[in-house]
This record gives C-alpha cells, sequence and structure tokens, in this order.
C-alpha cells in the first residue's frame, strides 16, 4: 500500500514537474516556473530514494498519512498546473495581439500622409515623421516634452494659443501658419482633434496638414478668375473705344481730303490720326489680353519668326544693350500653329520687359529650342500636357525679382516701371496668349540674378500648314457701286451716321437701322436689298446671329460684319469681317469687294441656268 502511494505520488509530482517546464515559454516568469519544477523533481527524488530503499527490503520509516497528504497535493498541484497552462496561453496570445496592434498603430501613425501630435499641457510628448517634417521639430524634441510654441514662428504663438491648443477647443479648431524660409513658404494647418489616453495620461490630439498645394491652386484659380473679369471688361472697353476711334480715324480722312494741299490744320489732322493708330494698337493689346482677338492661326516655325524679328527687335533694345540670337541649330526649328502676330508681340514684349530689367545695359538672350515633355518628367506649368513643344527662351542680366513680384508679374495693370512708363499689360497680355494657344509662360528669377521667361509651344509638325487667307483688294481706285442698296445695322448712331455718309457719299443707297429688330422688320417690307452691313455686339440679336437668319431667308443677299472683337468668327467662315477702327478706304474696299462677290455668284447662277 505504502509503496503505491509513493509511486503515485512520485509520478504526479514528474508531470508537474515536466507541465512546470512548459510552460516557461508561455509567460514572461520563466524563472519562477524554473525553480518550481526544480523544487517538484527535488520532491520526487527524495520519494524516489524512499520508494527503493522500501522495495529492497530495507526499514524505512514512512508516514502514511503525510504520504497521502503529499498525494493529494501533488494531485492538486498537477491540475492546477494544467488549468494554468490555457490561461497562460491566452494571455500569451492577447500579449502578442497587443504588440501586432501597436505595431501596426505605430506603422500607420508614422506613415500617415498627415501629420500627427500629442501635446499635453503646450508640451509636445509625440509627433510622426509628417508632423517633424512640416513644424521643423527634430525627432529628439518630439518626444522630450518640448512646449509646442518654441519650434513654431513667434508670429503663430497668438494664433495657436487661442486655436487648437486653447483649453477649451473644440475638436475641428484649426489655425492656418505660414513657416519656411521667404523664398520658398510653406503653409500649414492645425487643427486640434479629440482628447485621447497617452502613457496613462490625457493627451491632445493635433493634426497638421500641408496645404502648399492647395495654396498654390486656390492662387492660380483666383488669377484665373481675376484675368476672366478683367478681360471681360478689357473687351467691353475694347468693343466703346473702337467704335469711337472708327469715327476718329475716318472724320480725320474725310476731313483731310477736305482740306486743300499745304493748308495748316493738315498737321492737326495727322496727329489726330497717329494717335488714333496708337489708340488701335492698345485696344489690339486689349483684345489680345481679353481673349476676343481669336487671330488666324497657321502653322509656322517659331525660330523663323524669331530670325525675320532680329533688326527689330535691336532697334527696340537700344544702343546700351545687347541681343543675342540662338536659333540656328536644327533641334530648335520647331512648328507651332498659332497667330504670327500673336507669337511676334509675345517677343516684342519679352524682349521689352528685358530692356527695362537692365537701366545700365546688359544682354539679352533671345534663343528657340525643341523639348518634350513625358509622363514622369516635371510640370514647367501646372496642367502642362505630355508631347512635343517649341520653346521660346528670353533671358536677361537684370535686376530680377523679389518672390512678392514674381507673385504678380502676370497681374494686369501690375507694373513696377514708372507713371508713364508701363500699362502693365505687357506680362499679362503675353501670358493670355501663351494660354490661348495651349501652351504656357515660365519665369525664373531672384533678385540680382536676372530673370529668364518661356514661352512654350505644342509642336505642330503633324498639321498641314493652312492656306494662306484671301487678301482683300487695295483699294487703290475708287470702286464703281453695283445696283442694290445696302442695309446697314450699327447700334452706335455717331457710327451708324458716319458709315452711312460714306457709302453715300461713294454712291451707295443706304437704309439704316439700329437693332436686328429694326432690321428684320425693314426687310418685311423691302426685299431688293444687296448687301447686309452689320455691327457684331448689338443689344438683343447679335449681329451673327442676324447675318445667318438673313441668310437662311435671303440667300442671294451678301453680309458683312463690323467689329472690333476679332479677325474671324469661329464657326462662320463664309462671312467676312471688317475690323474696327476702319478706314474709308477700307470700309469702301470691303463693301465693294462683297458686292462684287454676289454680282458674280448671280451670274454664275444665272449661266448655269
Amino acid at each position: 500500500m505504502i509503496e503505491l502511494v509513493l509511486g503515485t505520488s512520485l509520478g504526479l509530482q514528474l508531470v508537474a514537474a515536466v507541465l512546470a517546464l512548459r510552460l516557461v515559454r508561455k509567460t514572461a516568469s520563466t524563472w519562477a516556473w524554473v525553480l518550481i519544477a526544480v523544487g517538484l523533481v527535488l520532491m520526487s527524488s527524495r520519494r524516489a530514494v524512499t520508494l527503493v530503499e522500501l522495495v529492497a527490503g530495507d526499514r524505512v520509516r514512512v508516514d502514511l498519512t503525510a504520504e497521502l497528504i503529499a498525494l493529494t497535493i501533488s494531485m492538486m498541484m498537477v491540475t492546477g498546473v494544467a488549468l494554468i497552462g490555457p490561461v497562460f496561453e491566452r494571455l500569451r496570445d492577447a500579449e502578442q495581439l497587443v504588440r501586432s496592434r501597436e505595431r501596426d498603430v505605430r506603422h500607420m501613425l508614422e506613415g500617415s500622409p498627415d501629420g500627427l501630435l500629442l501635446v499635453r499641457d503646450g508640451r509636445c510628448v509625440f509627433a510622426n515623421p509628417t508632423a517633424r517634417r512640416l513644424l521643423g521639430i527634430d525627432a529628439a524634441a518630439a518626444t522630450a516634452g518640448r512646449a509646442l510654441v518654441d519650434a513654431l514662428p513667434a508670429a503663430a504663438h497668438d494664433e495657436l494659443a487661442g486655436g487648437p491648443l486653447a483649453p477649451d477647443a473644440a475638436p475641428g479648431r484649426a489655425v492656418e501658419l505660414c513657416l519656411g524660409a521667404p523664398e520658398r513658404p510653406t503653409t500649414v494647418e492645425l487643427v486640434a482633434g479629440p482628447e485621447v489616453a497617452y502613457q496613462g495620461e490625457a493627451a491632445r490630439l493635433l493634426v497638421v496638414r500641408d496645404l502648399t498645394e492647395r495654396k498654390a491652386i486656390e492662387a492660380q484659380l483666383l488669377q484665373a478668375q481675376k484675368l476672366e473679369a478683367l478681360g471681360q471688361m478689357a473687351g467691353g472697353i475694347a468693343h466703346d473705344f473702337n467704335n469711337l476711334l472708327t469715327v476718329i480715324v475716318a472724320s480725320a480722312e474725310l476731313a483731310r481730303r477736305a482740306l486743300p494741299a499745304g493748308h495748316a490744320a493738315g498737321a492737326d489732322l495727322d496727329d489726330l490720326g497717329e494717335a488714333a493708330d496708337r489708340g488701335a494698337a492698345l485696344t489690339r493689346q486689349l483684345l489680345a489680353f481679353s481673349r476676343h482677338g481669336t487671330g488666324r492661326r497657321e502653322v509656322l516655325d517659331l525660330a523663323e519668326i524669331v530670325d525675320a524679328m532680329q533688326a527689330l527687335l535691336r532697334a527696340l533694345a537700344g544702343s546700351q544693350v545687347e541681343v543675342v540670337f540662338d536659333t540656328a541649330t536644327s533641334a530648335a526649328r520647331r512648328r507651332v500653329r498659332a497667330d504670327r502676330s500673336q507669337v511676334e508681340q509675345v517677343v516684342v514684349n519679352l524682349v521689352i520687359n528685358a530692356r527695362d530689367a537692365m537701366p545700365g545695359g546688359g544682354q539679352v538672350r533671345v534663343a528657340t529650342r525643341a523639348a518634350r515633355l513625358q509622363r514622369d518628367d516635371t510640370r514647367p506649368w501646372r496642367d502642362a500636357a505630355d508631347g512635343d513643344y517649341a520653346v521660346l527662351v528670353v533671358s536677361d542680366d537684370g535686376v530680377g525679382m523679389a518672390p512678392e513680384v514674381q507673385a504678380r508679374i502676370f497681374d494686369p495693370f501690375f507694373t513696377t516701371k514708372p507713371p508713364g512708363r508701363g500699362t502693365g499689360l505687357g506680362l499679362a497680355t503675353c501670358y493670355a496668349i501663351a494660354g490661348r494657344l495651349g501652351g504656357g509662360l515660365t519665369v525664373a528669377t531672384a533678385p540680382g540674378r536676372g530673370s529668364t521667361f518661356e514661352l512654350w509651344l505644342p509642336a505642330a509638325d503633324d498639321v498641314v500648314e493652312a492656306a494662306p487667307a484671301p487678301v482683300a483688294p487695295a483699294p487703290d481706285a475708287a470702286p464703281v457701286p453695283p445696283p442694290g442698296a445696302i442695309l446697314l445695322v450699327e447700334d452706335e448712331p455717331v457710327v451708324r451716321a458716319l458709315a452711312a455718309r460714306l457709302l453715300r457719299t461713294a454712291g451707295h443707297e443706304v437704309v439704316e437701322a439700329a437693332d436686328a429688330a429694326a432690321a428684320l422688320a425693314v426687310l418685311e417690307g423691302r426685299h431688293d436689298f444687296a448687301l447686309l452691313l452689320t455691327d457684331v455686339v448689338m443689344p438683343g440679336m447679335s449681329g451673327v446671329a442676324l447675318a445667318a437668319e438673313v441668310g437662311r431667308r435671303y440667300p442671294e443677299m451678301a453680309r458683312l460684319l463690323m467689329s472690333g472683337y476679332a479677325e474671324g468668327l469661329p464657326g462662320h467662315a463664309d462671312i467676312e469681317l471688317v475690323a474696327k477702327p476702319y478706314s474709308a478706304e477700307v470700309l469702301l474696299a470691303r463693301v465693294a469687294a462683297a458686292l462684287a462677290q454676289r454680282g458674280g455668284a448671280a451670274a454664275t447662277a444665272t449661266a448655269s441656268v
């Protein structure tokens, strides 16, 4: 009986020791379970010796009651260790899960595109890499309890104290800060988040977002809206101004004809005509800026345009400025689809701008080159499309521009020149023309280091060159008016009276109408008009719509439009256009050409019958 008790107790103690050793790898309390296992082994060894002595027949004093108690304890130990094992396994799994989640959360925090800060009593206790980069906080200071305001400019302290760092700041309260060097500022937004527990204490979560790119986009949008609004205003001003110039030009011409040769007033009329021509040039510049001057696009060689302008550009630059050209390489001879006069206007404006940036003289370099934008290339301007480009480069050795000036150089009517030296439309017009042609205008400059402007235009090497536009007949002799009356439609009374006078002087019969409705009413009662001569911009129905309606009702009637907006009408290539301001010779020549074309068409139709 005693041998059975000893053997069972011995076996149970050994099992308990083995189970205890198994728990060594399942818990952090490694040494405790090793000691328990060693104690169990020692206890079992004493019983093993006693059991051997009994089996050998030695007289050994054994207390059966004590051994039964030891057996019971051994059974309880085996049961306890067996039950504790799964508990420790679950604890180990839970610990590993917690560590895994902590690692995942840390990875998310470290890799977040937004900056994340934990602030306690105004002191930073945690900052992820994005927050450290945006705010300029080093890794050591991010966890050293440094006051957040100490890492930011002094100008931001009040905004922070009354914003996200305020004790009563509600989640979502935000403040914008401008950080970094003046030449490369960074705009960030600090947004207050909820209070969270960090290392056993409450802390305020702050989110830091980089707004630099968004601010740049907003600035571009504001610039585009400003240009659009000013463009509409400039277009309206140019329209009214062209009507005035039309009266001035034509009246001065008629008065000049009426004076005898050598009259003293002739010089005054010549000055008046010259001033009107300058006004017309300014109007064309306003129209080019306002996007109303569409021009006639054709396939052009950008280098050839620059080569043809070399003498003019050197004369514009003056004797103190050297102009150097680099357009000889074959790679630079890239063709573009554009209006020649608009490209020439950009070249002239850029060279004049470079000249004015060097009051003491210097060198202006004008070059052309080819470029190709691919998917991974840096965009020279926002929204630049992939493809081939022809690039015009105009650089100077001038004074350069500070960042605050550079930010406004494409604003209409902004200029750094003294009064009377500039209108502020030069670079704004260049910028508008570049965008209209599908390209862009960029600038690289710094104070004291000169400026480099680049005009990027999409290449058109695969486009067949457009046929040259028909040239209006030169007004060498007064045309003979063919039969048929002219219906003149013009909403401006002074311009309408002047045009009617010019036409009647040349022998035409003229019927006047103030708008499209009046013109249609006239046509209801009379159908023998040979020509409709109408302004484009009128209240109510426009001149374009009126011409289309007349063409539908009376296809045999010639149509001629007058406008100061464009050289052509998109979608109405069959309708000729007289550009305002016009002289008497130009108006009469275009009217004669339109009537002659109608007469030829009528003769052809009669012959075919």
